[in-house]
């Protein structure tokens, strides 16, 4: 399985290119110098998760193109950084609705008696 940090870059190459704009240009459209893109395309540095909102905003993308949700928590001593496999997050998104559409089906079977 590919690491996240492949998958981005895999992935932010494809867009680049469907979306024919070079580094320089994401780079402008975002506010950032044009070595920065080249660093997360190589994958030797991540984006923020500010820039990552930047990038799909530009690129016109959902954030899940990229493969990943980026959790941050935040406490005095320290920011912890945790990455969600898209498939897990997806999986979660489903289990939930079923899980909603049987709280319907319950208020729906209450309000008969």
């Amino acid at each position: 399985m590919k690491s996240s940090k492949t998958f981005f870059c895999e992935q932010l190459r494809k867009a680049l290119y469907e979306k024919r704009l070079t580094q320089k240009a994401l780079a402008e459209k975002i506010g950032v110098n044009r070595p920065v893109v080249n660093r997360w395309m190589t994958g030797s540095s991540k984006p923020s998760f500010d820039s990552l909102k930047k990038i799909s905003s530009a690129l016109n993308l959902p954030l899940n193109y990229f493969g990943e949700e980026k959790i941050y928590t935040n406490t005095k001593e320290n920011i912890q950084t945790k990455f969600v496999d898209i498939k897990d997050f997806e999986l979660l998104k489903e289990k939930v609705k079923n899980l909603e559409l049987e709280i319907e089906l319950i208020k729906a079977k209450n309000s008969k008696l």
